[in-house]
Order: structure tokens, then sequence, then C-alpha cells
């Protein structure tokens, strides 16, 4: 009699739930703070922490982000399977704007956004080797540490939007601020346990106010593929802004 092992799914690649509308495994994009699985905007004031009338303070926000990173704090010390961390507190291995940011800045009204891909069993980025390779917006930011990385940009969802997006910064491994970064030794995810997927942080530091901006972030690799299909979007995430 067959054993099945339940820590490998029995659709994987292009079997998939995530390959499908692609003819390869193609990973989702996904933001927190996000309070239903329906809705996809961030909308308070920064001059309150909770609930007020109409208004939703920046609390809930802040409280799951506080939630969601409660699973960073403490390494699995049994489970390190790839690289040995010297003891270095799990934390430090998160973006470093976590630290010392205990309200993520929603009460200065400039929102930080935590991005994640979403977990594919045993997919591997297949990354950016040379400045050739890369889309037309980071070829002049090129450094040879950007082989080791997905990238990460976010922008207006149109030149409207772009418009009330006046800075952004960005918190991850590489640290460059200028983009966001996911580190390929993440990779491949096949049930280890312990794992943590590697997150990024969008800072919006400057953002218009009582407007709403609609944001569209995208993951790069040479095998992400991006679909803006609304049921199917892959390799992107879309979420909305209104800081009043």
């Amino acid at each position: 009699m067959a054993i099945i092992d339940k820590s490998i799914p029995p659709y994987r690649g292009n079997s998939s739930v995530f390959a499908l509308d692609t003819s390869r495994p193609n990973p989702g994009f996904d933001f927190r703070p996000q309070i239903s699985i329906e809705k996809t905007l961030i909308k308070y004031r920064s001059s309150y922490r909770d609930s007020w009338g109409d208004h939703k303070g920046w609390g809930v926000y802040k409280e799951q982000l506080d939630q969601y990173l409660a699973y960073y704090t403490e390494a699995d010390v049994q489970y390190q399977q790839a690289i040995d961390c010297n003891g270095v507190p799990i934390e430090k291995l998160r973006p470093q704007f976590y630290q010392g940011k205990s309200n993520f800045q929603y009460d200065r009204g400039c929102p930080c956004v935590l991005l994640k891909l979403n977990k594919i069993y045993d997919w591997e980025p297949i990354t950016y080797q040379n400045a050739a390779q890369l889309p037309e917006q980071f070829k002049a930011l090129w450094t040879s540490k950007f082989s080791d990385y997905i990238l990460v940009q976010c922008n207006g969802g149109n030149d409207v939007d772009q418009d009330f997006i006046y800075e952004i910064k960005y918190f991850s491994q590489m640290n460059t601020k200028t983009i966001g970064e996911f580190h390929r030794n993440f990779f491949p995810y096949v049930n280890q346990d312990g794992y943590r997927s590697p997150l990024v942080f969008v800072y919006f530091k400057r953002i218009g106010t009582n407007v709403l901006i609609n944001v569209e972030c995208r993951a790069y690799a040479q095998n992400i593929d991006h679909n803006d299909n609304l049921e199917y979007r892959t390799g992107s995430v879309h979420f909305e802004l209104i800081v009043e």
C-alpha cells in the first residue's frame, strides 16, 4: 500500500492551482494590514487611534501588523536548515523598519504596508544576473547584489494616483530604500518546519491626504509573470490608501 506524504502537495508545478491561466507556476502577492479578505482599502484618520464616529482610527491596522509579526519574534532553532544564523535574534532578520517603530508611522499619516509572496511548493525564482536582463526602470540601479534577489516596486495605479505619491521608501533584507527585495535563499518552500516567508515593508513617507490613492506593487524576477486579471492576479498586488 502506498504511503502518502502529507507534507508534499499532490498538485504542484503546472498542476498547482497557482498555475491557473499561465504556462508556469507563478506566485501571487499579498499585503498586510488587510482587515478583511474582501477589502483592499486602508482608510483611517491619523489623529485617531481607535474608531471615532464614522471614521476609523489607525489602531486596528497597527494591531494586525503586530499580530502578524509576532510569528517572527522567536526562532524555531531546532528547525534551522539552510544557514547558521549564529544566534542572531530572528527580529534582526526582519526588515529594519519594524524595530522601534511601534505604530508603523500610521499616527503620522505615513502608513507602512507589509508585502509578501504567497508560498508555492518547490518554486524557485530565476533572478536577474546582469543589467541587460532588468526591466528598464531598474537598469540605472543595477548592482551585483541584485542577482540574489526578487525585486519589488510600488507605484500609483495610474498617472493620477502617482501624482499623489510623493515619496516611498522600502525596508527589506538588502535595505536599499529605493526598491524592495526578497532574498532567493528563502526559496524553495517545501513545507519546512519553522519556515517564515520573507517580508518587505513599503513606507509611504509622503502621500496626498483626503484622496483615494490606488497602489500597485509588483515583484520582479525572470520567471514571475504579471497578470492583472482581478480573479487570477499574479506577480502583483493592488490596494488603496486614504489618509485623512
